[in-house]
């Protein structure tokens, strides 16, 4: 029982880590090609 439990919890942890981690992993890929493209801009 306290088996289950335990893995519950840490799908439940996986599942957290993940909604926190991905959309700034996200955020920061979207800076990354902002400032590439501002970079192709300035010297073509």
């Amino acid at each position: 029982m306290a088996e289950f439990f335990f893995e519950i919890l840490l799908e439940f942890l996986r599942w957290l880590a993940e909604s926190i981690a991905l959309p700034a992993v996200r955020e920061e890929k979207e800076k990354k090609k902002v400032g590439e493209e501002r970079r192709e801009k300035r010297n073509p």
